[in-house]
This record gives structure tokens, C-alpha cells and sequence, in this order.
């Protein structure tokens, strides 16, 4: 994979599915990465982040993104003058993936067209005053399955990785608003090569099952579990359960996990010579719908037996499905040759009933994602806060630059310290990568240790071989007196020398 030559990747809808395995994609691969997260009653941007990347940090940590508080709704983002002023001293590369899922409007300016169209006005508004190297926007693939218009290339046949024609319709609210957004970027003067993605329907992660949102394939399991725990479930419930699904077995749906999904969307990012055109996310092997209503039916027996659902009850769970029904509908073919020939080595794995099964045992288990879990206090909040309001000096290109990735939770992105007569100081810069000559990744949990004494920094070797501790930029045998020479100049910051840091 190609390094990007931006300074920092934009990304939104980071709590949303698919921008949660975005961004820890973008993490682990070393990438700065910025965000924008909407405040809420319960709980602030950094818990909503932390919760976010919590199911990777399972085998390793990851870094954090610069968070920037905003909302897309409102103008300008509802972002501060110093958050605006950030993004437009650094040469941006942004993945839009926020988006409401709705699929019906309650009202014209409601969701989806609040989120999707009226976001995505926003935030072109913001960008039209930065430097924006590369735009990539994830869309819909069924903004081709019934957008067509008349005569036109994409009334029949498969559907192709073109953008889409003038006068294309939706199926449904969602799809509709999905429309308007992509002729929105598409007709924005001021972004060079526009990069659009269109995933079909995105389900969990293929090896875990995990996932954070329930919609599409979820929507009949989720209706199907509430009848089975009122009425039970046997082999002729499951019958009935299949006939009021409505789907021909012979039919097919396109899943695509969204583990793959992200991975890939990434490597188009990052990778320059394939930015300006349409890939379809898609799987070059649909799911039967056999294999659908099969994989449910098992789920669901795991959970329950009885008599199952009564005949009077089948109009109630025909009114329940009624908003997914053009979701699903037998799916068109999707022309994925792009994917395939900019991905080879990247291929969708196989989403049989296995998988299928899988995926609904996780949602069961998890009771669909209910109740959410509550916001906690971070770790290491106090070193963290130290940290990002240190008193920083804005120039220094020809000073020796040293640049610090915290890993683990409410680390934040990556700081940088210049070494002056005084020592090392903290910068606000923007600095290329070249221009950095030593370069030290390290846990928070390392950091608060080294700076509150309950960590000697003697025992580097030890942070080394347990991986909480990595610097490049020096001889080995040099290591050691200049991290201790940046630490000793670290605490005598103000704000650090008043803190008693968590451990």
C-alpha cells in the first residue's frame, strides 16, 4: 500500500458501523486521523470514541484520532474557530461515512435527508476552505438497483461502477438521499478526483459477528425473536416463518461484512492512482435467499420452542417488515470489475448460512445492541489533558522534531516536540513526515508511568519487549539518555508538574 501525502484523514460517521471500522482500520495502519462526533446528553465526543474502538484493542491498542466537535447538521459543522483553524493548516484527505439509514421520511427535512443531504452540503462548505487532497464518499450500491431512469445504461443488465444519470430516483427515502449527495459532490467544482463507494448490504464483522447497528438482515430476525418469545417456535412455525418473510429461495441478497468493507475502502483511499472513480463494494457471490430464511430459522430455534405464532398474527408481522420490503427485493447484479481489479488480493469472503447463522447467533446474544453501554470515565484523563494544554510554540521547521503516538484509550493523535536551547517544547506545526527525525510510539498507560514515578524509565528494555514502548530515530545505545532527557523536560511543563496522573 502506497503512503498518502496527506496530513491528515477527515473522517466522519466514526461511531456508526461502518466509520468505527474505518478508522481502526486507518489506526492500525499508522495513519493520522481526524474526527468529527457529535456531543451528547449522556455522553461526550471522547467516551463516544473510546466505546467505538473498544472491541479492537482486544489483542493490541490502537492510537486515537484528533477529535474535533461538531455536527454535521448544523453550519460550519458546529465546529470552534480553533478546530476550523486546524483543519485548514493541514492537507486533508476525507472519507465521508456518516449517514442516517432511515428509509422512510417522517417529514422532507427530516431523516435521511438531514444527515445525508444537509450534512454533506455542510461539510463541502467547510472543506471549499481547506486543502483537500482526496475526497472518497461511501454511498449506497442501490442507488443504481431502482435509480434508473428510462433508456438510460442502468434501466437493465448489471449495474455498473458509473456515476449515476441525471433524474435518477430511489426506491426508498434512504436511497433517494443517498442520490442527492453523490450528485452533490459530484457536481462540486472544487474537488479534484472524487472517489465514490457503494457498499451493498453491510452486515458484522465476518469473524466475530460483531456488530453495532441492526438493520437490513437484522430487521426480520429482530421482529422474528419478538414472536418467538411470545409464541414459541417449532418446524411448522418455522414454515410460516418463511412464507410471511416473502422471499423465493431461488432469489438472492448481497451481503457484503463490514470488516471487508472498511479494509477496503481504506486501501482505496490510500492509494492515490485509483482515486476518481466508482467501486462497488459488493459480493461477486450473493447470498441465496434459501440460505437466508434458513440461517434465521435456526438462529431463532436456539432460543425458544413451542407452538409458534398463531395464524392472526401474520398481518402484524407483514406490517412490521412493510418498511424493509423494497430492501428486500430480489437484488440486481452488481458489476464490481473496479473492486476487483484495484483489490485482487482483497477478496469478500463467502457469506453462506454459516456465516449467516453466526451473525444472527451474535445479534441474539447481544439482544441487538440493548441497552447501550454507559459512558465511562477514561484512563489516564488527567496525563491526557496535561498533555493537550501544555504551552506550545507554533514554528521551528529547523529544529529536530520529535513525534509522539500515545496507543490506548483517550490517547490522542500525534503530538510533536521541538528541541530548542530550553529543551523540548511542544508544537502546534504542521510537520511532513520526512521532516520528522525521531519518531516514539508508546502506551498511555507507559507514559503516565514514566511521568508519576511508578514506572522507571531504566526498565525501557522491559517497555520494548513488551511492545508498550517504540522509538526509531536514534542509535540503540542512545535510547535511553533521550527519552529520559524528554521526559525530565516533560514534567517540568506547568500543567504536568500539578498532576497526579491515574494508573
Amino acid at each position: 500500500m502506497s503512503r498518502n501525502t496527506v496530513d491528515a484523514w477527515l473522517l466522519t460517521g466514526a461511531t456508526g458501523l461502518v466509520g468505527r471500522f474505518v478508522l481502526a482500520e486507518l489506526l492500525r495502519s499508522g495513519q493520522p486521523a481526524a474526527v468529527i462526533v457529535r456531543e451528547k446528553s449522556n455522553s461526550s465526543v471522547a467516551s463516544r470514541i473510546e466505546e467505538s474502538l473498544a472491541v479492537f484493542e482486544k489483542s493490541a491498542q490502537v492510537g486515537r484520532p484528533k477529535i474535533l466537535a461538531g455536527d454535521l447538521t448544523q453550519a460550519g459543522l458546529g465546529l470552534s474557530v480553533r478546530d476550523l483553524d486546524w483543519l485548514k493548516e493541514r492537507r486533508l484527505g476525507v472519507i465521508h461515512c456518516a449517514a442516517s439509514i432511515r428509509f422512510r421520511a417522517e417529514t422532507p427535512e427530516g431523516e435521511p435527508y438531514l444527515s445525508n443531504v444537509v450534512g454533506t452540503s455542510n461539510l463541502l462548505s467547510v472543506l471549499a476552505n481547506c486543502q483537500v487532497d482526496s475526497f472518497l464518499y461511501v454511498s449506497s450500491a442501490y442507488v443504481t438497483s431502482r435509480a434508473s431512469v428510462e433508456g438510460s445504461p442502468l434501466f437493465s443488465g448489471p449495474r455498473t461502477e458509473v456515476e449515476l444519470a441525471r433524474g435518477a430516483k430511489g426506491g426508498n427515502d434512504y436511497e433517494s438521499s443517498k442520490i442527492i449527495a453523490e450528485r452533490m459532490i459530484s457536481d462540486c467544482a472544487w474537488i479534484g478526483k472524487k472517489t465514490i463507494c457503494r457498499p451493498s448490504i453491510i452486515v458484522g464483522d465476518s469473524r466475530s459477528g460483531y456488530s453495532s447497528t441492526y438493520h437490513g438482515f437484522y430487521a426480520p430476525l429482530k421482529i422474528g425473536l419478538e414472536f418467538v418469545k411470545r409464541y414459541g417456535f417449532n418446524e411448522e412455525a418455522g414454515a410460516w416463518f418463511r412464507k410471511q418473510l416473502g422471499l423465493k429461495e431461488s432469489d438472492s441478497k448481497n451481503f457484503v461484512p463490514v470488516d471487508w468493507v472498511a479494509n477496503a475502502i481504506v486501501r482505496i483511499a490510500m492509494t492515490p492512482k485509483l482515486h476518481g472513480a466508482v467501486f462497488h463494494i459488493t459480493n461477486p457471490r450473493p447470498t441465496t435467499c434459501a440460505e437466508v430464511q434458513h440461517a434465521i430459522q435456526r438462529s431463532l430455534a436456539k432460543f425458544a420452542a413451542g407452538n409458534g405464532p398463531p395464524p392472526n398474527s401474520a398481518s402484524h408481522f407483514r406490517e412490521q417488515l412493510g418498511v424493509y420490503e423494497s430492501y428486500f427485493n430480489h437484488d440486481p447484479v452488481f458489476d464490481c470489475a473496479n473492486t476487483l481489479a484495484a483489490l485482487p488480493d482483497l477478496m469478500c469472503p463467502n457469506i453462506d448460512a454459516e456465516m449467516l447463522e453466526k451473525l444472527s447467533d451474535y445479534a441474539i446474544n447481544a439482544n441487538f445492541g440493548w441497552p447501550k453501554p454507559s459512558a465511562q470515565m477514561p484512563p489516564y484523563a488527567r496525563i491526557i489533558q496535561g498533555l493537550s494544554h501544555m504551552p506550545t510554540v507554533h514554528s521551528g521547521a529547523e529544529a529536530e522534531i520529535l513525534e509522539l503516538h500515545l496507543l490506548g484509550i483517550s490517547a490522542p493523535s500525534a503530538l510533536h516536540f521541538l528541541r530548542s536551547a530550553k529543551g523540548w517544547v511542544p508544537s502546534t506545526g504542521v510537520f511532513r513526515h520526512e521532516q520528522v527525525k525521531y519518531r516514539l510510539t508508546m502506551t498511555a498507560a507507559a507514559l503516565a508511568g514514566c511521568i508519576s514515578g511508578t514506572c522507571d524509565i531504566s526498565h525501557t528494555t522491559h517497555l520494548v519487549d513488551s511492545g508498550q514502548l517504540v522509538f526509531q530515530g536514534n542509535p540503540l545505545t542512545e535510547r535511553l539518555v533521550f527519552i529520559n532527557d524528554w521526559l525530565q523536560d516533560l514534567k517540568l511543563l506547568a500543567p504536568m508538574r500539578s498532576q497526579s496522573f491515574d494508573t
